[in-house]
């Protein structure tokens, strides 16, 4: 499966550039002129690396990377400018940019940039299943070595918690009858049970 690549650049012509750059390259590139339309591409549909401006009216680069992050905080963030300084390289990296290019560039230089993005992509992916498949022998295992339903309830929570990006996670079954609700084990980050 080809990588996906969205490209953001109000100059349309440089983001016409770019696609048709990157298209033989072997990216399913995307690309807008308007940063909010990438926005809404990106709750729409899933990309793998984001290469956007970061000098744009309306909504700059650094604000479109910190929302996209917002939808996925998987996807990859590349950030392009003109205007480089060591500060706005620092701004974009805390707000979770892997790298920085400065503009003009040439093929040369995007290609080891991109193929870099797409491999911290794919190890990122690859690391929430491992966490997934770990969380699933994590329960099997607690079901299996224990019959009492409060330990294996916990451990499930606690599993649940791992997975996720909550800050709080609670296990929740009904009275006999089906018609309440009752907390019986529940988890959070500072690691203490919430009972």
């Amino acid at each position: 499966m080809r990588p996906r690549l969205l490209v953001v650049d109000d100059e349309a012509r440089q983001m016409e550039a770019l696609c048709k750059t990157l298209t033989p390259e072997g990216y399913d590139v995307t690309g807008f002129s308007v940063p909010q339309h990438a926005l809404a591409a990106l709750r729409d549909q899933p990309f793998d690396v984001l290469l956007t401006d970061l000098m744009m009216p309306g909504m700059d680069g650094l604000a479109l990377l910190r929302a996209a992050l917002g939808n996925d905080p998987d996807l990859v963030g590349v950030m392009m400018t003109g205007q480089g300084t060591v500060a706005r390289a620092v701004g974009a990296m805390k707000i979770g940019a892997l790298d920085y290019i400065l503009k003009p560039f040439n093929l040369t230089a995007i290609r080891p940039v991109l193929a870099r993005a797409v491999d911290v992509r794919r190890l990122r992916l690859e690391n929430i299943r491992l966490r997934e498949a770990v969380g699933l022998y994590e329960i099997s295992n607690a079901i299996s070595r224990s019959l009492d339903s409060d330990t294996v309830l916990a451990r499930v929570a606690g599993a649940a918690l791992e997975q996720s990006r909550a800050h709080e996670v609670g296990v929740y079954v009904t009275n006999a009858a089906g018609a309440e609700l009752r907390l019986v084990a529940a988890r959070g980050r500072d690691g203490g049970p919430r009972l």
